[in-house]
């Protein structure tokens, strides 16, 4: 039976040259690739396609998303980077994704988050946002959150929801102290927070199983680092260290420390295995 509405997506999407050769139906296509061709839109019909896992839209100028994409009940990574979006698009509340990529958009408000409580990858990095706070669902899977290149101030609240996160990408804000509720992230591994304007960092910091640690270009002048049993790498360079101390108990495991450009006269080096 001839489908009209199949028959013209299919010419939609093959004027992008997005879709083999060999694709019959709207169910073929699992992964589909429409980056880079300067969309302002997506067709209405884009959910017939309900076997589809893996969406890339980067690098187009969208602001929009159609209502039809909540139709895509299979749809796990889905790639909105280098948009025009300026509000989180409300549709992707009602799909089950696991992988989530916004960055580099104009979004200021992200609300939406609030619904999406099966992300575990999310980047949000290059956008307008200045505050957190309860944006993320109570329960969710997050494991990888990038908010780098923003314009957030504080970060304490945020951190009562993020239970499972093991990679932190605050890189780029307007960050003055890392709070004590960095102990609620008691899964992490790799935290960067590198160009910010960090001056007192708490103690918890050196009791979470972190193996990376990046602090370079902050206003830090005076540091005691103790504890870190899983670290293997801390960056320092560019701040301007009155004192810098090391716990005998430091990072017994310790591959890489850099310290450039921190204005130190004398330094001891740790005591590394």
């Amino acid at each position: 039976m001839y489908n009209y509405e199949w028959d013209r997506l299919k010419t939609w999407l093959d004027q992008y040259g997005a879709i083999e050769a060999g694709i019959e139906s709207a169910q073929d296509i699992v992964r589909l690739d429409l980056s880079g061709n300067g969309l302002k839109s997506i067709p209405e019909n884009i959910g017939m396609l309900s076997k589809l896992i893996s969406l890339n839209l980067s690098n187009n100028k969208l602001q929009e998303l159609p209502d039809s994409l909540s139709k895509l009940s299979n749809l796990s990574n889905l790639d909105l980077r280098r948009n025009a979006f300026e509000n989180f698009p409300a549709v992707i509340g009602k799909l089950s994704l696991k992988s989530l990529n916004l960055s580099s958009n104009k979004i200021a408000d992200i609300a939406t988050l609030q619904e999406c409580s099966e992300l575990r990858v999310l980047d949000l990095s290059n956008n307008l946002i200045k505050e957190i706070n309860f944006s993320f669902p109570h329960a969710n899977n997050l494991i990888t959150l990038n908010l780098s290149y923003n314009f957030l101030r504080e970060m304490g609240v945020f951190f009562f929801s993020l239970s499972y996160l093991q990679r932190l990408n605050l890189n780029a804000n307007l960050i003055k102290e890392i709070p004590a509720q960095i102990s609620k992230l008691s899964f992490l591994k790799e935290f960067e927070i590198i160009e910010n304007h960090l001056e007192t960092i708490a103690e918890s910091l050196f009791e979470l199983p972190l193996e990376k640690l990046s602090l370079s270009s902050n206003r830090l002048t005076q540091l005691h680092l103790d504890g870190l049993s899983s670290l293997e790498s801390i960056t320092l360079d560019e701040n301007s260290f009155e004192s810098l101390s090391l716990g005998a108990g430091f990072a017994p495991h310790l591959r890489e420390f850099s310290c450039e450009s921190c204005s130190l006269k004398e330094f001891l080096l740790p005591a590394s295995k």
